[in-house]
């Protein structure tokens, strides 16, 4: 599986300008082009606005949770003294455990 667009995503809020399709979505800008949509934010009347804004809000985030997510299992795992390798998965904390599940999820694994 690939890696996710490098380019820090942003959130946009499409409603003042009266989108009625894509009220809210998530962008980044590439080199050498305006801006790439991540995800475009489909105006559903089974979901409410506030509903809408998070879940584009979250998907703006994702990239950084992934990070945070890394950096705390590089931390606060259980690792072998000998040669600071983690311990197998299931010599991990509960906790630890859980944050390596979602890693693999938003790999594909």
């Amino acid at each position: 599986m690939g890696k996710h667009t490098a380019e820090k995503w942003v959130f946009n809020d499409n409603t003042p300008w009266n989108w009625k399709n894509n009220p809210y979505s998530v962008t980044c800008r590439k080199p050498g082009i305006h801006a790439a949509t991540i995800a475009a934010i489909r105006n559903c009347r089974s979901i409410p606005d506030t509903e809408k804004r998070a879940n584009a809000l979250l998907i703006a985030a994702a990239p950084d949770l992934l990070e945070v997510v890394e950096s705390c299992i590089k931390w606060y795992a259980n690792r072998n003294p000998e040669n600071d390798e983690l311990w197998p998965y299931d010599n991990q904390p509960p906790e630890i455990q859980r944050a390596m599940d979602v890693i693999a999820k938003t790999k594909g694994e």
